[in-house]
Parts: structure tokens; sequence; C-alpha cells
């Protein structure tokens, strides 16, 4: 795993060697091979250009196919910077990450809004979506669009998921473009970024087993994986097409279906079974369709230690296993797990429940059996927090009020809420209480408003900063916790509650990495921040994220591609049509040809108002009027025109639908154009007589144009009118 050294497998009491080679140089070569399959590095060709670069400056070992070598610099590059920063580091990487998935509102289809205007039709309402309703519904289409990637992050970012950094990044690829699930093809439908339901939901045993078949088929080695001890020719194919979809899908397919956990205590009916070193594939049976990774015999080889003939390793599972109501057996999967790690003391504790939390009901039972285990009791906190959320999950689902000492629990003023579960993340329903029972409750409750604040997040403190002050809060000791970002992010709100913040010292304080993505915040706030120097303080991620920010603010283009080693060719490629078109003045002075930049310019209106100075600065005439489709040449033709583009070059590329705008008929014919080659491209269309009258007021033969007319054009006056003055009978 990344953050280790290269061979190694990581628990939470010891580090050990596996034998194996699943974190070193032959994982990253099938990792580099398996992404090359997906051709991640053309679609990311960004980053694994640049992971490239670093890595040849850095004279690493790339040794792998030409067409792999990007994405192996890639790999080594998030291992390293890992290894350097660890574990807070990769839990950015992913946070990160996971924000850029979230829609964008503005992204959210039409279709999704008129489906919901149906729902309300549908349940006997008339009412309009308005742009209130329509927040509501944005907020929760991205916030579980959140929720669900970040089962995805945290896991992946938990220093405890012993997968290699490869898979990881094979894994958050492909699942980022999954939509809903096809039952009838069995895969996942393809996401795009108008997509508004949530990301797939994770399942770690079938992660595991996706990695466990690439790692048999590519590796050569024994197969860890409860499908088939052979890679069938399904499987083959689909490792093969590199589809993480497609695998995970299977996977999913292939679990088996637990028995379902009774909800009351006095229920659970089972047996503790004990799992040893040697006893790695009847575990991985047991904890078939589970959330834990042992589902591969291989990590439970790497949990029981059983590569080292050691006779004092106490490693061992425990295993609770619940009776079948139909057969009264105990059940081929367990539902709870009690690891001890090779002194013999319980080390974790699992469920089936989110991030493998332990289920309510069978905390009786868990508890029962850790208070007979060495190491036991440092869990009993964990287990008494637990129990204190279910109580208070009660008292919320019946509407009671809380206690001081409860509200002090939720907001955990006087101590961390312990969570009983493989990943430290917190209890879902420490939110769900927070969001029922709230900041200004629990100061009505008693809870000192000074313990509180110190308890709370930037989020909520400037969100409650009404009501804390209200109680007494010093808006200053507010302000003296959160950081700068915040405070410049919030500068109105604060001083609206008399924190008198002075933005131009706040900035003082900022780092670089902030300024750059706030340029137009402070320059609203009358902040001119000299960005040519700013760049100077920026590494090159931040200016690659911000080459836009940077470009509004007056920066040279060439000087940014000289601090990313980049092209101009490069970083145009990388910028958004309209932004390019907008800032076309800027890069007119850069090193890059004109010509070239209509390879980076959007064919429709995002430039027209452009042509001129691409014109004017010296834009081959034919490759400009090639680039523009036919509704451009028709928005854009008096433009065209009046830059003495040749009216004869324009000629070729339209059609009837540009010549019916009278307007451009009429400039068409100013230009030099025959009046019969005109005649010849107009087509049958509705409303005819702006052109009618544009071409017989230029000569045109007037029986030429009978032909083109239809019932709707001679029932208009107008027209009938001009066809008798040119001597037509009708």
């Amino acid at each position: 795993m990344p953050g280790l050294e290269e061979g190694s497998f990581h628990s939470n009491d010891s580090v050990k060697t596996v034998e194996d080679d699943s974190f070193g140089e032959n994982s990253r070569r099938i990792g580099a091979k398996i992404l090359s399959q997906t051709n991640f590095e053309n679609r990311h060709k960004e980053i694994t250009d640049s992971s490239y670069k670093k890595a040849l400056e850095k004279d690493e070992s790339l040794d792998a196919r030409p067409s792999e070598r990007r994405n192996l610099a890639y790999i080594l590059r998030l291992e390293n910077l890992v290894d350097k920063y660890g574990n807070q580091a990769e839990q950015r990487i992913w946070r990160k990450s996971a924000n850029k998935l979230i829609i964008n509102p503005e992204d959210i289809p039409d279709s999704y809004w008129r489906r919901q205007e149906q729902i309300l039709r549908d349940n006997g309402r008339d009412d309009v979506i308005d742009d209130d309703y329509k927040d509501v519904l944005v907020h929760d289409i991205r916030k579980n669009q959140k929720d669900s990637l970040s089962l995805w992050s945290n896991y992946l970012g938990d220093k405890n998921t012993p997968y290699p950094m490869w898979f990881k990044i094979y894994a958050w690829d492909g699942m980022s473009k999954m939509g809903v699930y096809d039952r009838e093809k069995k895969c996942f439908t393809k996401r795009d970024k108008s997509t508004v339901a949530p990301y797939p939901k994770l399942n770690p045993s079938a992660l595991t087993k996706v990695y466990d078949t690439i790692r048999y088929y590519y590796g050569g080695e024994e197969s860890d994986s409860e499908i088939d001890t052979k890679i069938n020719a399904d499987y083959e194919a689909l490792i093969k097409s590199g589809s993480f979809n497609k695998l995970y899908s299977k996977m999913l397919l292939s679990e088996k279906k637990p028995i379902k956990t009774p909800e009351n205590p006095d229920e659970i009916r089972g047996e503790w079974v004990e799992y040893l070193p040697g006893d790695e594939e009847k575990l991985a049976e047991a904890a078939e369709n589970t959330p834990w990774c042992i589902t591969s015999t291989y990590m439970g080889r790497g949990y029981l230690h059983s590569n080292q003939s050691s006779e004092d390793n106490k490693a061992k599972f425990l295993l609770f296993h619940l009776t079948n109501p139909e057969t009264g057996l105990p059940s081929d999967t367990a539902c709870a797990s009690i690891r001890l790690n090779t002194e013999g003391k319980v080390e974790e504790i699992s469920g089936l429940g989110e991030e493998q939390a332990l289920e309510d009901s069978l905390v009786p039972t868990v508890l029962k059996k850790a208070r007979t285990l060495p190491g036991g009791e440092e869990f009993l906190e964990a287990f008494a927090d637990k129990q204190m959320l279910i109580s208070l999950d009660r008292k919320m689902k019946n509407g009671e009020e809380l206690t001081r000492e409860e509200y002090e629990f939720i907001y955990e003023i006087n101590k961390p809420i312990n969570t009983l579960g493989t990943y430290e993340s917190r209890d879902p329903r420490v939110d769900e209480l927070r969001e029922k029972y709230n900041i200004m409750d629990a100061l009505n409750a008693g809870v000192d408003v000074t313990k509180l604040i110190s308890h709370l997040d930037n989020d909520d403190l400037i969100q409650s900063v009404g009501a804390l002050t209200a109680h007494g809060a010093s808006i200053d000791n507010i302000v003296s916790i959160l950081p700068p970002d915040v405070k410049c992010d919030n500068l109105e709100r604060l001083n609206k509650y008399g924190a008198n913040l002075d933005i131009k010292q706040l900035v003082r304080e900022l780092p670089p990495e902030y300024i750059v993505g706030h340029l137009d915040l402070l320059s609203d706030n009358g902040i001119n921040v000299d960005c040519n120097r700013l760049i100077e303080q920026l590494d090159e991620d931040v200016i690659q994220e911000h080459i836009e920010d940077l470009v509004a603010h007056d920066v040279d283009i060439n000087r940014i591609t000289a601090k990313l080693g980049k092209t101009l060719r490069e970083v145009f490629s990388e910028m958004e049509p309209k932004f390019i078109a907008t800032h076309l003045e800027k890069f007119i002075q850069s090193d890059i040809d004109m010509n070239d930049i209509i390879n980076y310019l959007d064919s429709h209106d995002t430039y027209g108002k452009q042509i001129g100075l691409l014109l004017d600065n010296g834009v081959d005439q034919d490759l400009l009027i090639n680039s523009l489709d036919r509704i451009s040449l028709s928005l854009y033709l008096e433009d065209l025109l009046e830059h003495n583009v040749d009216a004869g070059k324009i000629l070729p590329r339209i059609d009837g639908f540009i010549i019916m705008q009278g307007d451009n008929c009429r400039a068409l014919v100013e230009h030099g154009i025959n009046i019969d080659d005109l005649v010849d491209l107009v087509g049958d269309s509705i409303g005819m007589f702006d052109v009618l009258r544009v071409l017989v007021e230029n000569g045109a033969d007037v029986n030429k144009i009978l032909p083109k007319l239809n019932a709707y054009d001679l029932k208009d006056s107008r027209t009938v009118d001009l066809l008798r003055q040119h001597g037509v009978k009708l």
C-alpha cells in the first residue's frame, strides 16, 4: 500500500513483509498495463504527461512498454507523494478527486426538471418548479453524490485499506464513469457530466475480487478469490477489456446473500467460530458478501501472518455466524468479526454496517465476547459510545428532548465519540443527531458556548455565528479559530457580527494557493494582486489548476508555459474554447500561430465576435471558413465579409439555410456573388419575402424563384404584391 515500504502490508499492530510483490515493481507494471487498457494515459493526458516528465527529470526507472510508461510514472508520483507526506496527503487526494466529480448545477439536464414537473402533476399538483424548489433538489442531488463518493474516498484513503496505489487509481477512475445499474445488460450505464444519480455503492468484497482476479491473471499467482480456481473465458475477456464497470458488476452478481441480522438483540442466535493461520480459505468463505477484504485469502494470510513460521504468532479471527432460521444451522457467512493481532490482543472489531460498523443489535453479543479477550477492555469505551448513540437515535425517532449532558456527547465537548468499525470515521448518526438537535438547541439546553465553539468545525462556526454571539460568545474568539481563507470567504458575514476584519490584512496571511483561486473575490474588494509575481510562488500543480484564472488576470501565457514546462499547444488544448475566445486578444502576442488557435476554438458562437481579431492578425481565410459550421457562417457572415474575406470562398460552404436570412443574402450580393448562383442555392422554405425582395431587386429572374415558393408564401400579401410588380400573374 502507498505510504509503506515496497513489499509491506500494514496492520495496526505491526508492519509485516509479504512474500509476493504486491506493492513493488512487478505490481506497478501490472497496474500500468491495466490502466493502459482503459486508455487512462490519454484520457488524463495532463497528469500522466506531467508525471512522465517529472520521472525523467528524477531519472526514475520506468521499466514498461512505451504506451504504459506515463501510467507507471503517475503511479510512482502518487506513491512518492504519500510516502513523503503520509496518509493525510492520500486522504486529501481522494477528497479532492471526489469534489471534482460532484455534478455542477448548470449541468443538470432540462429533462430532469421536466420529469420532476411531471411527478408533481402525477400527484395532482400543478406546482411549477421555482428557483427555491430547484435549489432544494440541486442540494439533494449533490449531497447524494457526495455521500456515495465519500464511501469510496474514505475507503481508498484509509491507511488500513490493503490495495496498491495502481488499483486504487483503476477502481476510482472506473467508478467515476459508472451511472445506474442496468439489470438487462448486467452492468452500470455510462455516466457523463449531466448524470444526476449517485455513484455506485461500494462493495468491498466485490472490489477485493476484482483486485484478486487481475492480480492472479497478470501475476500468474494462485487464485485467491472465491470465484473459480481458473480464470474462465468470460473473466479473461473482461480482464483484457480493462473495464472496471464490467468486472465489478460481474463480482457483484457472484456475491452470496447473507442472512439478515435481526433488529432485536434478544433475537440474536448464533455461534463464534475461530479462524487460525492456515484457515484462509475457510475465512474467505465466511466473509463472502461482507465489507471485509478477507474475502481474499491473500488478504487473510496478511492479517494472520501465515507466512511467518513463529510459535508465538497468536493472530486469529473470531467470526460470529448467525443461526439460519430455516435450517437451524450456522450460516455460511458471518456478520461480526473480532481480529486478534500476533500477541493475541483484540486489534479490530468489524460489522456489516456502513464502513464496516457493527450493527446495533449485535452490540450486546460482541461486547460480551470482547470482555473475555485480551485487549478487549480497550474497546469498552467504543461500545459505550455505540450504545449511547443507539439510545439517542431512539430518542430522536420518538421526538424526545435531550439533556445538556447528551448535547455535550453529540457535540463531543468532553471527548471524541469512538466508532466500532475498521475505519476511523464518525458514525453517521452523529451528523443526523446534530441536524435534528442543532447548535441553537444545544445552547438553549445549557451547553457552555465557549466550550462548544472549540469543538465546532469551520462551517458550523460560520453558519451559527449569530446564535453563538447571541449566547455570549466573543466574535474575536470565533475569528481567532478560523483560518485566513475561511475568514476571507465569509468576510461580509463575520463583519456583520462585529468582526471588523480588514481584507488587506487578511491577504498578507493567505497562502498563494488560496489567492490564485480567489482573484476575482479579491479584485471585487479592491485588492489588486500582482499575478506575475504570484506565479513564482506557486508549484506546477496549482498553476495547472488555475491557468485560466492567471490568464484572466493578465499573466503572460508564455510565462505560464515556461513554469509548467509545456508547449503552447499543450496548454491551449487544456483550455475551454469559450475562455480562449474571450481572452483571444491576450494570446495574440504569444508565440503560437493564429492558424493554430483555430484548432482549439469551438465552431459555434464562442468566438464569432473574435472573427475580426483573427483575420486582422493574419489567420488563413480558407482555414477559418472551413472551421465554421453552417450556423456559425449564418451568424457571422457579415463579419467575415466586412473583413474582406473573399465571398467566392464562402459560397461552397453555404446552403439555402444561410441565404434564407435576408441580411445574409444582401451581404453576399453586395460582395460580388453572382445572383443566379444565389437563386440556385435558395431552398424551399417558409417566409421568403425578405430574400425574394433582395433577389428581384438585384436582377434575379422571378420565374426561376417561383417554383421555390410554397403555399404559405403565396398567401403572404407582401410576396404576392412583389411578384405582381415583376410581372407574375397569380
